[in-house]
């Protein structure tokens, strides 16, 4: 393979420990493969970073570690690597430089021992430590790296020392992480991902450290200029514990969501409890023979060695790639706005997006409706799906987490679970859709559909997941919300009246029967505008609004109407006998002074009036023939 190593320069670096870290070579310990050596430096790591990415390598083996507040690129080239699609090695963003109380809160959630500890800002916050914590204590940087800060004196058995520790590592970091010291033998474990499904992570062999004479723990002169000192063994001699250590480090690694690798370091106190210190992600490795570090000493110690543990992680580089690449991509098109698109061809049942297991935006109705207002609340009614009656699923904060995949009758995607599978084979190129009705609820807002499917219902509606036919069709493959509702209503429901297509465009029929004068729908109205619209009802001399529900703008008009829009009160009402399959009419005139456009009736009854332009242009006898708005009765006085 073609392979990049990028190695963290100390050129522009001021880091205490340039003088001490020897130049890793992962090349000497896995040859046969095309490397090439980068040097880079923290102020120019991203462009590097890019060109390296044209340069179309198979893998990059990433050995930048810096810490967030060094000089030394580290957590902006990991970024860039994941930005830009490229396979590498190594730790990604989100595991890559973890706090020490998340690491903490992991442990605890993960069942494994830590120290206890206390987060100190000031000389009286650090006295108190003495109060809670049970000596002897040590004073460590509050979110450490390769030991900086700790001397020998770090730790402390009395509140003077500690408050001399404290004083000095606050005003240098800002803060002070105060644990208690555990006292006893000292190991170290690698782990990393997971070889296959079958395993949650693969911890390597342990290694235990023996200090020399006067020192009790890893500090900064200790690890970089005297590391020679400290004595290790290959656990040989104690499999349990071995097992006890890998275990301790897979669930602090699992429960932090860790990928690439990390060395773990613990403890194991006189009662034989194992605490786990902390978990470095990308930790030093590769060192050169004879200057192997702590992870290099457990992958001597281990069958796969440096050479099996490397090949794992190129493969884990590969296989993480693979499986961040999205098999679509976002384009826009004129006129209709953003969709995705197929950028290869896909089979049925192949996973199109994954939303099992991800982070997702969660809102309330009762939120919604107490403090959104303006762009959020039409977005709202445009974008959020329910999961339950009163919960939503939102949109991120971040554009880019968008996923504006379009609606279609016929769409060639449906849900498994949460996640988004192709329904059908799937050529590339082609847009990717989905049947809203399988997650949207009543509060999705209407809208027209134009997907020219043979089936396509014209005009999608926050009801139409109970539709008999979304069921047949879509079975399991639907959201929970709206599997919940499905339990809840016959599978023989039909809406009262529904949109169909006529000579006219799209109108209204009846499902059900209704009397003369039974109130066929509650009316409800759009937010009021100055001037009328397509879809608009006139409500005063300078007040339209379009009616509600959705499908009432669609009533087409009649000059023998047989439901008439009673704006005054809120509702509409049957004129006559209505029979299932009878479309729903109303007289324009009976609420409009003077429509926008005059159109041409095309009702063909006995008393059709021809041209129809607004109440103020037919004659009061006419008008005495049909029910009118308190506003059309004021204007023809």
């Amino acid at each position: 393979m073609k392979i990049a190593i990028l190695h963290p320069s100390y050129d522009q670096s001021n880091a205490p420990f340039k003088d001490f870290d020897p130049a890793c070579v992962p090349d000497f310990y896995l040859p046969g493969h095309d490397y090439t050596n980068f040097q880079i430096h923290k102020t120019t790591a991203v462009r590097q970073v890019a060109e390296i990415a044209r340069m179309k390598f198979d893998v990059v083996i990433n050995l930048c570690d810096g810490a967030w507040e060094e000089d030394r690129p580290g957590i902006e080239v990991v970024q860039a690597l994941e930005r830009l699609g490229v396979a590498f090695t190594g730790a990604g963003s989100a595991f890559y430089d973890p706090s020490r109380e998340a690491m903490k809160m992991a442990c605890h959630s993960a069942g494994v021992k830590f120290p206890a500890y206390v987060v100190a800002t000031t000389d009286d916050e650090a006295a108190s430590a003495f109060d809670r914590l049970r000596a002897p204590l040590i004073v460590k940087h509050p979110h450490g790296y390769s030991s900086v800060g700790l001397t020998r004196a770090s730790r402390v058995t009395t509140v003077e020392d500690l408050r001399r520790e404290a004083a000095r590592t606050i005003d240098s970091y800002g803060a002070a992480l105060i644990e208690e010291f555990i006292e006893g033998r000292e190991f170290t474990a690698l782990v990393t991902e997971p070889r296959d499904d079958s395993e949650e992570a693969w911890a390597l062999q342990p290694v235990e450290f023996g200090f020399p004479p006067g020192e009790s723990f890893k500090h900064f002169d200790l690890k970089w200029k005297s590391f020679e000192e400290l004595e290790t063994r290959r656990i040989v001699d104690d499999g349990p514990l071995a097992i006890r250590l890998q275990q301790a480090a897979i669930l602090t690694f699992v429960a932090l969501g860790g990928s690439g690798y990390g060395r773990c370091d613990l403890r194991m106190d006189a009662a034989g409890d194992i605490f786990v210190l902390e978990i470095n992600p990308n930790c030093g490795v590769f060192y050169p023979e004879g200057q192997h570090g702590s992870a290099d000493l457990c992958l001597a110690n281990d069958p796969a060695g440096h050479r099996g543990f490397l090949e794992h992680l190129l493969a884990c580089a590969i296989r993480r790639r693979d499986r961040a690449r999205k098999p679509w991509a976002l384009q826009f098109i004129r006129d209709r706005g953003f969709g995705l698109f197929a950028t290869r061809a896909l089979r049925a049942g192949d996973l199109v997006e994954q939303y099992e297991g991800r982070p997702h935006v969660l809102v309330s109705r009762r939120h919604v409706e107490r403090h959104w207002h303006g762009l959020r609340r039409q977005w709202f009614e445009s974008y959020a799906w329910p999961i339950t009656t009163g919960l939503h699923i939102a949109w991120s904060d971040d554009a880019d987490d968008w996923r504006p995949i379009n609606h279609s009758c016929d769409p060639n995607t449906w849900l498994e679970g949460l996640d988004l599978v192709a329904r059908c084979d799937i050529a590339a190129g082609e847009e990717l859709t989905i049947e809203y009705a399988t997650f949207c609820g009543p509060a999705m807002a209407p809208f027209e559909c134009r997907c020219g499917a043979p089936d396509c219902r014209r005009v999608i509606l926050g009801s139409d997941h109970l539709l008999p036919g979304i069921r047949v069709q879509y079975g399991d493959h639907v959201s929970e919300f709206v599997r919940t509702a499905w339990h809840q209503t016959s599978p023989d429901w039909r809406p009262a009246c529904e949109i169909f297509l006529n000579d006219l465009g799209l109108g209204v029929m009846a499902r059900r029967a209704w009397r003369a004068s039974e109130i066929v729908s509650p009316l409800q109205w759009t937010r009021r505008q100055s001037s009328p619209g397509r879809w608009t009802l006139q409500l005063g001399e300078h007040e339209h609004a379009e009616p509600r529900p959705f499908e009432l703008r669609y009533v087409n008009h009649s000059c023998a109407p047989n439901v008439h829009f009673d704006v005054d009160e809120g509702v509409v009402r049957a004129l006559r006998d209505i029979a299932p399959g009878d479309e729903l009419r109303a007289f324009y005139p009976a609420t409009e002074w003077s429509v926008t456009e005059r159109f041409i009736c095309r009702c063909n009854g006995a008393q059709c009036l021809g041209v129809i332009g607004g109440a103020a242009h037919l004659p009061p006898d006419t008008l005495a023939r049909y029910p009118l708005s308190g506003f059309i009765r004021q204007k023809l006085k």
